[in-house]
């Protein structure tokens, strides 16, 4: 068995309650993984490429059967076992609920012309979205936020500095720790 850290057992003693023994059992070599180790999960991937795929190709005929002013609402008519989510409003970099934190979906429905339907995947599934409003950029309420923010933008990059100094004090210090002669 080979050490991968070297100490002297006193140093060992000194800074651990409890000495543990361990040795390494197996070694896999670099290379391709064999196909039973990798075979669950290309079945999953390979099922969830298809149900995709199946729902893409459903929700192609839905958004043909629909007019292009038409309402997501008409589709619950046209296909009642299938439910329909709202989504609050929401950032382009904020969590989406139902769908979560996908910046790719949310920049292109952020992109689509509001009132329009529009086909999407995601990292969650296949969405159907319709974006109803884009609200405009409120000058007033970043000037009434924009020094609150610069504030506290300012402090965390103190902290992160201060943090990163210390740390790097820490490294370069030589440090006795001569606590067991007080202390015993």
């Amino acid at each position: 068995m080979r050490s991968i850290i070297k100490l002297e057992p006193s140093a060992i003693r000194s800074r651990c309650k409890t000495l543990r023994r361990l040795q390494v059992s197996e070694v896999t070599e670099a290379g391709v993984k064999p196909f039973d180790e990798v075979k669950s999960g290309i079945e999953a991937r390979v099922k969830r490429e298809k149900k995709t795929e199946k729902t893409k190709e459903a929700l192609a005929g839905l958004r043909q059967a629909l007019a292009p002013g038409d309402s997501l609402r008409k589709i619950e008519s046209m296909r009642p076992g299938l439910s329909l989510q709202h989504v609050a409003d929401f950032t382009l970099g904020g969590f989406v609920p139902g769908i979560g934190r996908d910046m790719a979906s949310s920049g292109r429905s952020a992109a689509a012309p509001a009132g329009n339907l529009q086909a999407d995947e995601s990292s969650r599934g296949v969405l159907l979205i319709q974006l109803w409003s884009e609200s405009a950029f409120d000058s007033a309420a970043y000037k009434a936020q924009r020094e609150p923010l610069r504030t506290q933008l300012l402090n965390e990059k103190k902290n992160r500095f201060f943090t990163d100094w210390s740390e790097q004090l820490k490294k370069g210090a030589d440090i006795v720790d001569n606590r067991d002669t007080f202390y015993r």
